[in-house]
């Protein structure tokens, strides 16, 4: 596949989970017939994808969650384009698309409700995804064009190491210069300051996840008891000397760096980029999705470009 025509390919997330499927799982019944499919059957057969729709708006025009999902399903995506799924024991699957739409009204496809079908090479990731990929399911919607670049980056290396061939091309230049920071989402980059701050002795505590502008969440240390607050900036510098009246010890972090040369107040602390990186290379295992993918294509890519 050429940049040009890679440029134009799309990611998605379909949630074939419409409803509690008794029989069978809808994600990991698509995944055994190497297929992404929708609900909303229709009497007969239709051949053409209009002819589908112009027989699903006597039926569902009224139905917006319809209109929402089959519009992208049927007339937006393209052969090409990535798609992940999600199944009831959350493991995610990302897939391929290989086909135009058909109709199938085979019984097990009615059965589970899922008569709108494409053909798509899908392969179980496990369970992590993209942060926004994750995020995207939560929310609800049936059909999502994600639009987001670290999605789009980490989903294409995700399926050229699951596929075990370099289908679609990155910018490796780009990417080799740069860190996985710019990659992570604010939910993932708190995730992994949580956890470094867990290995320095300090508890979560989960019903103070805040989305007040002071602070992301409240931690404890588990041996003194000690309350810390924590602020992290995923993009913008933050300035120490805004919390030397806070109360409480607080703990920041910001990718992007600080204000000042420090020396500010002794309860702020500024956690340091390359302390957090030195955790996430030797606590790999616990990092997010995002970053696993990341580092694994860039350990390989310096690998070769050194025995070169």
């Amino acid at each position: 596949m050429g940049y040009e025509t890679a440029k134009n390919v799309n990611i998605w997330q379909v949630d074939v989970r419409p409803f509690f499927a008794e029989e069978k799982d809808p994600a990991k019944f698509c995944f055994e017939k190497g297929i992404v499919a929708l609900g909303w059957s229709v009497p007969g057969k239709p051949a053409t994808k209009e002819e589908y729709w112009e027989m699903g708006k006597s039926v569902y025009a009224k139905d917006p969650h319809w209109v929402r999902a089959c519009t992208p399903f049927l007339f937006q995506m393209k052969e090409n384009d990535l798609v992940w799924l999600k199944d009831f024991e959350g493991s995610y699957y990302l897939g391929r698309i290989e086909g135009e739409w058909e109709y199938r009204d085979e019984p097990e496809f009615l059965q589970l409700g899922l008569p709108n079908a494409r053909k798509c090479r899908l392969f179980k990731v496990g369970i992590g995804a993209p942060g926004n990929i994750e995020y995207g399911f939560r929310k609800g919607t049936i059909v999502q064009k994600i639009n987001d670049y670290p999605s789009h980056v980490i989903s294409r290396l995700s399926f050229n190491r699951l596929a075990g061939e370099e289908f679609y091309p990155v910018e490796e230049d780009f990417l080799l210069k740069t860190d996985v920071f710019g990659f992570l989402t604010n939910s993932e980059l708190e995730d992994a300051v949580a956890l470094y701050l867990q290995e320095q002795g300090y508890g979560v505590i989960p019903s103070s996840l805040s989305s007040e502008e002071s602070y992301n969440f409240r931690v404890v240390h588990r041996s003194t008891g000690e309350m810390a607050f924590v602020r992290i900036s995923p993009s913008g510098v933050l300035d120490p000397n805004r919390f030397s009246q806070f109360p409480h010890k607080v703990f920041l972090f910001s990718p992007s760096g600080y204000i000042g040369a420090g020396g500010g107040a002794s309860h702020v602390v500024a956690l340091k980029k390359e302390d957090i990186e030195k955790f996430f290379s030797s606590r790999e295992e616990l990092m997010p999705f995002t970053f696993t993918t990341f580092m694994e294509w860039k350990k390989k890519k310096e690998a070769v470009k050194v025995s070169s």
